[in-house]
């Protein structure tokens, strides 16, 4: 029969998926889901990039692991050129972040 492992809240450096709050990343907060913690050999990492590697793969991995931006290029449609995803001011090819976490 398995075993129950409560695993320690905030500062643990333990990452797990933020599917529920829709983030695009891998949150440390403590406040994984029970099946998760049920379960942590599947869903729970020790680092940040292990969980953007297992979870949010390709592209995708950039915006997890930067929250400020993927540093992608996109197209900007109101200025008609293509910029890189990251804050306005960041660098001379900053044009906002095309899919801003609220």
């Amino acid at each position: 029969e398995p075993a129950l492992v409560v695993v320690p809240d905030e500062g643990t450096g333990i990452y797990y998926p933020d599917w529920e709050g829709h983030t695009g990343t891998c949150l440390n907060d403590g406040n994984q889901p029970l099946y998760m913690r049920i379960n942590n050999s599947t869903w729970l990492h020790s680092s940040l990039e292990e969980c953007c590697d297992r979870y949010y793969g390709g592209w995708n991995k950039n915006k997890c692991m930067n929250l400020q931006g993927s540093g992608l290029w996109f197209v900007d449609y109101v200025s008609n050129k293509c910029v890189t995803d990251c804050e306005v001011g960041n660098g001379q090819t900053c044009g906002g972040l095309a899919n801003p976490v609220s």
